[in-house]
């Protein structure tokens, strides 16, 4: 039975997702309220499910935001930095 109530809900998630997209709701907001409707009808730990979701988070903002990943930066020529890519 839990098998089931969690496939229901992930259908159910998927359909909220692309209908408050097209209302009009960001994607990074929407992204979160998908995934506590996930967490919460998965049978998950929550505590564990909450801390691996907030690390991805983490990684993603540190990554994007704070440049502590890999970056190809490319100078022109007149001395300024132009597009920086995550992967070369």
């Amino acid at each position: 039975m839990e098998t089931i109530i969690s496939v229901i809900s992930l259908l159910v998630a998927a359909v909220v997702f692309i209908v408050v997209i097209w209302k009009g709701m960001d994607v990074f907001t929407s992204t979160i309220l998908v995934s506590f409707i996930i967490i919460l009808t998965s049978w998950m730990q929550w505590w564990d499910a909450l801390t691996a979701y907030a690390d991805g988070y983490i990684g993603f903002i540190g990554n994007n935001l704070f440049g502590t990943g890999n970056r190809c930066c490319v100078r022109r020529a007149d001395g300024i930095i132009g597009m920086c890519r995550v992967y070369c």
